[in-house]
């Protein structure tokens, strides 16, 4: 879990019944035996993908689930990434920004697009935009009758004050928009 418990509760989205729980396990689980494999409830990957969630928790439950998800100007999120992933790093190992691109880790690339779509097709309701969440997320919360408390700012304090516009070159921009080329087009996207 990226952020820490910011209202006194754990993350909710990361564990679901077990479908099948064996009578074994349920007896080592009330007896006191609390590894995660005789657990009642198994973890759910943060940022799972939509085709593995709704494989994971069935295609009923998945279908009939108002679903939502949050996406983010894709050179400001790759920006931010750059920060979160290199922030353990003294400042003489960090690499720059245009060499980290090119790097070749996985890390380097964020793949939202699949969180919140199957087979190129967003199957969610919603897709809240970054740029503008506190609104988006009032909307949300106003149209599914729900209570929404004020929201914390977290992990701002890994990125210098400023334009993500600061750290790209034509060519390093270039490159972030082929890799999102879904997002800039389904959301309209520019530099």
């Amino acid at each position: 879990m990226d952020e820490p418990n910011l209202w006194g509760v754990s993350a909710q989205n990361y564990m679901m019944r077990r479908r099948d729980w064996r009578l074994k396990h349920r007896i080592r689980w009330t007896l006191g035996l609390r590894a995660p494999r005789f657990s009642p409830l198994v973890p759910i990957p943060d940022h799972i993908h939509a085709v593995d969630l709704r494989r994971h928790v069935g295609a009923s439950a998945f279908d009939a689930a108002y679903r939502f998800s949050i996406e983010r100007n894709p050179w400001d999120r790759q920006v931010s990434n750059y920060f979160w992933q290199t922030r353990d790093l003294a400042p003489a190992d960090k690499p720059a920004f245009e060499t980290w691109l090119h790097s070749g880790a996985p890390e380097v690339r964020v793949d939202n697009w699949q969180i919140y779509s199957i087979a190129d097709r967003i199957v969610v309701h919603r897709v809240l935009r970054y740029e503008h969440l506190e609104e988006d997320l009032a909307d949300l919360a106003r149209d599914r009758g729900l209570a929404l408390p004020a929201l914390p700012r977290a992990k701002g304090h890994l990125r210098p004050a400023g334009s993500y516009r600061a750290y790209y070159t034509p060519a390093t921009r270039d490159l972030v928009a082929s890799w999102y080329q879904n997002e800039v087009e389904a959301f309209g996207y520019t530099f």
